[in-house]
């Protein structure tokens, strides 16, 4: 294998989502709702409301994501868990919305109790996150060849394992990278695991397993390593693994 030393990141899905929230939150600005079209400049307004949308969706991408796993593992149903998850971080939101409104309007403390501020708050969050959450149900949906199978099916008895190069886990399913493509399977980690455990391969992350006969490069981000496949998509490796990795083979000591 060869190693290579570079610097970078990806948004990935981020990206997407963060432009999707300050999108939103300038059309929710340019309209000013719950009274906040009387508030100016109109410049101001709209920046207001796309900076809270921003931090909003990045408090609710981390937590939704986080409670859906959570839920996962205690086979909570996916609306409860993003549900209970909105309701609770709306409130964090609604106390910076306070913070950052009544800063730059002073008279609308005034105004607004903190318990209606709180519900103005769960109004927007609840319909961004079912709208973003849709949206990405419909990009994995018409994202190339996607397999999912019913619940009751095994996990191993739709993958082939002599062809898995890696396997990746998002949310409640499992992801699996070929040569020609990947396939979504609805299933736990652990079940996937089992599917290839005759193969050479680790689990180099909590959310990754590789072959290794698929590994062609070593990638050193900052302090974060890397495996590059044959395919080109890079597995992350969690700093844990990287000692059991070194003393397989996989990286250079």
């Amino acid at each position: 294998m060869k190693d290579t030393r570079e610097s970078g990141w990806t948004w990935g899905n981020w990206r997407f989502e963060l432009a999707l929230a300050a999108g939103l939150g300038a059309f929710v600005g340019l309209i000013g709702p719950f009274g906040t079209f009387l508030y100016g400049p109109t410049a101001r307004r709209v920046l207001y409301w796309a900076g809270m949308f921003v931090v909003g969706g990045a408090l609710f991408g981390v937590g939704v994501r986080a409670t859906l796993r959570l839920g996962t593992r205690i086979k909570a149903p996916e609306a409860l868990s993003v549900g209970l998850a909105v309701i609770l971080l709306t409130a964090p939101v609604a106390w910076i919305a306070f913070k950052v409104d009544t800063s730059l309007w002073p008279r609308a403390a005034r105004f607004v109790t903190p318990l209606a501020w709180y519900g103005e708050a769960l109004l927007v969050s609840l319909p961004f996150s079912a709208f973003v959450l849709w949206l990405r149900r419909q990009g994995t949906a018409q994202s190339g060849s996607v397999d999912i199978p019913q619940p009751s099916q095994r996990p191993s008895a739709t993958i082939i394992a002599a062809e898995v190069l890696c396997l990746q886990m998002e949310d409640h399913y499992v992801r699996v990278h070929t040569r020609s493509g990947s396939q979504l399977h609805y299933a736990t980690f652990s079940q996937a695991l089992a599917a290839v455990h005759a193969e050479d391969g680790r689990q180099v992350h909590r959310s990754w397993w590789v072959a290794r006969r698929a590994v062609t490069r070593v990638h050193y981000v900052g302090r974060k390593v890397e495996l590059e496949l044959v395919t080109g998509l890079r597995a992350p490796v969690a700093r844990a693994s990287v000692a059991g990795l070194k003393a397989a083979g996989w990286l250079a000591t």
